[in-house]
């Protein structure tokens, strides 16, 4: 039963009349579900080509999460042979130490290490804090570079709102003959921009994502057989966005010489356009030049030096406990390295990569669902001042 106010009554409970937008169990965050552009991306994500969907946590509840093993550092870790390799050293040796030749357990301050060659707590802790505060560095640097990367991913996507809302205010069916005909065929081609720019960067051209990608533009005719053949004879080494811009702002500025649309609503258009392929160069710039390999090297061979040395020293730290001990050392600073590594490359099929192509599908069907609908907001208002007004 409706009530004021847009409401109903349902079994004896006041409910919300909510806009259908509000879908995907109430969670705009959520990559869309029920789409046939999804599944394709589900395919891809299943062959273990791409990265799997964004994991959404409540922080206030650690206890729910706490055995979560995907998408962690233990998983980085339990899956790196050189932390296996550093556990066996360690057990290795305590087995040797405690079992075989002294059996003999050190307090702090009291050590007697037998024939066993002894490192100094000086020497220990000094160099310790040395590779903290270099892996914290690495770490820094590594997040800022994910989330820079995550931010021209997201401006992409402004971009497309952009080109989306002005394709609709400026190429409405009436404007002129042929309007919907270009406000359709231009944003074809962005959606195309969307796939293949993303499609090329390097990592997933290595898992011949970028194949899927061109399979995806035609299959949804996103181009015609005319442009595919144009794509497909560009020189090697070339991107086919760029190409794409290209013949966006030409075909706009076609009609402007035609005297069908305005010179400033085109380059308005034509830049917003020109804005995703700039944001898509801008990635490929930086995946392009991954952390400099120096910089890879050195924090690799002192953390790894100094995880041996740890493996080795806390053989004589309470006994066989000193096991766990080292294991929670090795965690700590192999887990942040592994961890620092893989936020430094956000796309791949790692559990920590940003799944871009779940944001493609929103974009794509973002465009379906408004690229043919009339702008309706301020109809009876038009109506009343503008529709009515006399003409000159």
């Amino acid at each position: 039963m409706e009530v004021d106010g847009g409401m109903e009554v349902d079994g004896g409970k006041i409910v919300p009349d909510l806009p259908a937008a509000m879908n995907n169990d109430g969670n705009l965050f959520k990559p869309l579900t029920e789409n046939v552009y999804m599944r394709a991306v589900e395919e891809l994500r299943r062959e273990g080509k791409i990265a799997p969907s964004t994991f959404l946590y409540d922080p206030n509840d650690y206890l729910k999460h706490v055995f979560t093993f995907s998408g962690t550092v233990l998983k980085m870790c339990f899956t790196s042979a050189f932390f296996w390799f550093l556990m066996v050293v360690n057990i290795v040796v305590s087995i040797i130490y405690y079992s075989v030749k002294f059996n003999h357990e050190n307090f702090d301050g009291a050590f007697e290490t037998g024939r066993f060659p002894y490192i100094s707590n000086y020497i220990y802790n000094v160099l310790g804090g040395m590779v903290s505060f270099m892996l914290v560095f690495h770490a820094s640097d590594c997040y800022a570079r994910f989330f820079q990367q995550y931010g021209t991913v997201r401006a992409v996507e402004i971009n497309i709102n952009n080109v989306l809302n002005l394709l609709r205010t400026h190429l409405p069916d009436d404007a002129f003959e042929g309007a919907g005909d270009l406000r359709t065929t231009v944003a074809k081609w962005v959606v195309a921009q969307m796939y293949l720019g993303f499609g090329w960067l390097p990592t997933y051209r290595e898992n011949q994502v970028d194949e899927w990608a061109w399979e995806r533009v035609n299959e949804y005719g996103l181009i015609g057989l005319y442009e595919k053949q144009h794509l497909m004879a560009l020189p090697v080494g070339e991107y086919p966005i760029t190409e794409i811009t290209t013949s966006c702002t030409q075909l706009l500025f076609k009609f402007v010489r035609m005297g069908k649309l305005d010179g400033g609503i085109a380059g308005e258009i034509g830049a917003e356009i020109s804005g995703i392929e700039n944001n898509f160069l801008t990635l490929y710039a930086t995946t392009e030049q991954p952390v400099p390999f120096a910089m890879y090297h050195y924090i690799t061979f002192i953390n790894n030096t100094w995880l041996l040395l740890c493996a080795y020293q806390w053989v004589f730290y309470s006994y066989y406990w000193g096991i766990i001990a080292f294991f929670l050392n090795a965690l700590a600073f192999q887990g942040l390295r592994e961890l620092s590594n893989n936020l430094a490359e956000p796309f791949g099929n790692d559990d920590t990569d940003i799944p871009v192509f779940d944001f493609v599908v929103k974009w794509h069907t973002r465009v379906d669902n408004f690229i043919h609908m009339p702008v309706r907001l301020g109809k009876e208002l038009s109506a009343k001042h503008l529709d009515a007004a006399p003409t000159a």
